[in-house]
């Protein structure tokens, strides 16, 4: 089984990676400054992507690996959310991630490919949440967090 590397921890069959790929150019298009609310319009646009692609199983496997990469199991994600947002707004913002995820892959799994993808990174990019600061995945920040939560909210996209 080939594949491509999405991210530095996951290697993904090539049409998953290319999936992703497209979802990440459409995110990048339609919700450019994803990151400001927690990337949900990523989250829910690939998770759409991948529901739709693999059904109802693959839907279930990968939500099942987002929520262990929104637990201290996914040691290198959970410490850099950490030090980015604090503890308040790293589990507010987990939270908000599994919820986009569900989201995602309902649509995946309920609607055509194209339409999915875009109401996925459409609404999901309006689903609330804390700023993601993380210059590695889009953030607009290069510090780690201050101290105080509310930094973080009221940076929704217009």
């Amino acid at each position: 089984m080939g594949g491509n590397r999405l991210t530095t921890e996951l290697k993904l069959p090539p049409t998953i990676a290319e999936d992703m790929r497209e979802v990440r150019d459409e995110q990048e298009l339609r919700a450019p400054d994803a990151w400001k609310n927690g990337m949900h319009a990523w989250h829910a646009g690939t998770n759409t992507s991948i529901a739709n692609r693999t059904g109802l199983i693959g839907a279930s496997l990968t939500w099942i690996a987002g929520l262990i990469h929104e637990t201290p199991i996914d040691s290198g994600s959970f410490q850099a959310e950490q030090q980015m947002q604090g503890t308040v707004n790293h589990i507010l913002d987990s939270s908000t991630d599994i919820l986009a995820n569900t989201f995602g892959a309902i649509l995946g799994l309920a609607l055509p490919r194209r339409l999915a993808i875009s109401i996925a990174i459409s609404w999901g990019n309006h689903i609330p949440g804390p700023g993601d600061p993380d210059p590695l995945f889009g953030g607009g920040g290069t510090h780690t967090y201050k101290g105080s939560p509310k930094d973080a909210w009221g940076q929704y996209p217009n």
